[in-house]
């Protein structure tokens, strides 16, 4: 028996590097298969997957036919491409269940008020934004787009912040525990979770400013791009969350009706012979080359915990993102030697 339950947890080892190197394979070859770019295109951006900093997708989810994160450096490198390319009519984004960090949201945005300068359409359509979950930051990057589609009988959960601290401290006193950690300064508060059964007022102070700040954000971002007030979305964030309707009346959304009928009227506006194309792929088509640049820029990403050695990237497994230190070092050592490069970011 312990030797049949090896063999299989062998096999599956082994259909996972295999799965990893073929997954790799055909990116590889995707990649330097550039493809001629169409007489009409529309941006076609899946919201409702998550968003990596790198296009690195786990081979798991590769092997089990799940749908692939969304890289944000194609993301950003397709609008601004975009922009200016006489091919892009403009951009149908889809949202979901699923919530973006609000610093991608914030980059995001950014490059698609660059795009929007280019009199080009922006599209938002969502069965839901957050699905009476967490929405704002979902929603907060819909309202970017010009025009916001909402499935009939889909949410808006655009709703105000809160914060949840856990103690345990009376749980533990229960069973005859007594916790004893030193405490460095009075907002030093990690272990306050076992030696407190409520947070300091310190804490709570700045958690409170945390909170505050975070919601002005989202605020201020979605005033600005539905051009309401501040007043008012505070306001609605305090009333939240929203049915379709109630989305509707409150100027949340343009427009209520299905994935379909949004098709129809984009076939109204670019045609029948448009292909919609990920932001990936569009620049991987045999896109009119670019100025020769005046300088070189080095760019090296650092994403998730800092592990020691050669270990980095996507974890072929997890899906979690780690950053080696010899592979982030090796590269600000190429970058400093190379003639070429002018500069380095580290993101």
């Amino acid at each position: 028996m312990i030797r049949f339950i090896s063999r299989i947890f062998a096999v599956i080892g082994l259909i996972v590097v295999l799965t990893s190197i073929i997954g790799g394979g055909l990116q590889a070859f995707q990649r330097q298969q550039a493809l001629k770019e169409p007489s009409s295109i529309v941006l076609n951006i899946d919201f409702d997957h998550g968003i990596t900093e790198q296009n690195e997708p786990s081979a798991l989810p590769f092997a089990l036919g799940g749908g692939e994160n969304t890289s944000l450096f194609d993301i950003l490198r397709a609008l601004d491409r975009a922009k200016d390319d006489t091919h892009v009519k403009g951009i149908v984004a889809r949202f979901g269940a699923t919530e973006p960090s609000l610093a991608h949201v914030q980059e995001i945005t950014a490059a698609l008020q660059k795009f929007k300068t280019s009199g080009k359409f922006t599209y938002a359509f969502g069965p839901s934004y957050g699905e009476f979950g967490l929405g704002n930051r979902t929603y907060l990057l819909a309202s970017a787009f010009d025009v916001l589609w909402l499935q009939p009988t889909g949410t808006v959960s655009l709703t105000g912040l809160g914060l949840v601290l856990p103690f345990g401290k009376l749980a533990l006193d229960k069973i005859g525990v007594s916790a004893d950690f030193m405490q460095r300064e009075e907002y030093k508060s990690f272990m306050d979770m076992a030696t407190r059964d409520s947070a300091a007022q310190p804490v709570r102070e700045n958690m409170q400013s945390i909170v505050n700040d975070l919601a002005e954000q989202e605020a201020k971002g979605i005033a600005d791009n539905r051009h309401m007030t501040i007043e008012q979305v505070k306001d609605l964030m305090a009333k939240g969350p929203y049915t379709d309707a109630e989305a509707m009346k409150a100027g949340l959304v343009n427009k209520l009706g299905y994935l379909d009928e949004l098709d129809d009227e984009l076939k109204q506006k670019v045609g029948d012979n448009t292909q919609y194309i990920s932001p990936g792929s569009y620049l991987n088509l045999d896109l009119p080359k670019l100025p020769e640049p005046k300088a070189k820029v080095a760019l090296i990403f650092g994403a998730g915990m800092i592990m020691d050695h050669e270990s980095g990237g996507i974890n072929q497994v997890s899906g979690e993102s780690t950053m080696g230190a010899d592979i982030v070092s090796t590269a600000f050592n190429a970058a400093a030697n190379d003639k070429d490069v002018k500069a380095i970011l580290f993101r």
